[in-house]
């Protein structure tokens, strides 16, 4: 058991960079399935630097996990700006801070300026989170799309009642005449990235229950 942990340590570096890359090759692999390009590149780019850091490594010398330190850090910023921070990367980003601090021997001043370089990662990628991110896109001919990550159900109908007030409220001029708008919504939810076409049929299916039944309101379920 001893001469087990002995070559553990011996290896750890090479261990870290490894779980590291594999986790990168996982995550390309699930992403690809899922169709997100961005991140699937992402991840091609994490996994080309880990092999690099695993070709030059070098035994006793702890440079390439500094490196990797870096990479992880940002790379948790990079993954909550692409997923408009709702894919809980910040629990990737404080699980492998933890871990580095555990494998990097170091002295006391480099391991408190890692320890404040994570923790500014992690109020950045807390900032991200909390920042708006609603996003509009056009879908089909009249329709669009509003996402709203991070935002549960009822706030989401908050926000489209002041947002049809609005459009209410605006008038375009033509001549002598007046052009009034409303908006008929369809309101739906989920919880599943691989599932978002559910969700957009679910409120495909809400906005055209409220067009046949008087237009100009929101639905979130049909009676």
């Amino acid at each position: 058991m001893k001469k087990f942990l002995a070559l553990l340590a011996n290896y750890k570096n090479s261990l870290f960079l490894s779980t590291c890359l594999y986790v990168h090759v996982t995550s390309f692999f699930y992403y690809l399935y899922c169709g997100a390009t961005y991140l699937v590149l992402t991840n091609i780019i994490s996994s080309i630097i880990y092999i690099i850091l695993l070709v030059t490594a070098k035994r006793g010398n702890d440079r390439n996990i500094m490196i990797a330190f870096i990479e992880i850090l940002m790379f948790s910023i990079v993954c909550e700006l692409l997923t408009i921070g709702s894919c809980g990367f910040i629990y990737f980003s404080l699980g492998m801070v933890a871990v580095i601090f555990h494998l990097v021997s170091t002295t006391r001043f480099k391991k408190a300026l890692l320890q404040l370089i994570g923790i500014l990662t992690t109020f950045v990628i807390f900032y991200i989170d909390m920042t708006e991110n609603d996003i509009a896109v056009r879908w089909g001919g009249e329709e669009f799309i509003l996402f709203m990550p991070g935002t549960d159900i009822n706030s989401a109908e908050k926000k489209l009642e002041k947002m049809q007030n609005t459009i209410r409220e605006h008038q375009v001029k033509l001549g002598d005449n007046s052009i009034n708008f409303t908006a008929t919504i369809g309101l739906a939810s989920g919880n599943d990235l691989m599932k978002y076409e559910q969700v957009i049929n679910t409120a495909d299916q809400m906005l055209y229950y409220g067009k046949n039944h008087g237009k100009n309101c929101i639905i979130k379920d049909i009676p």
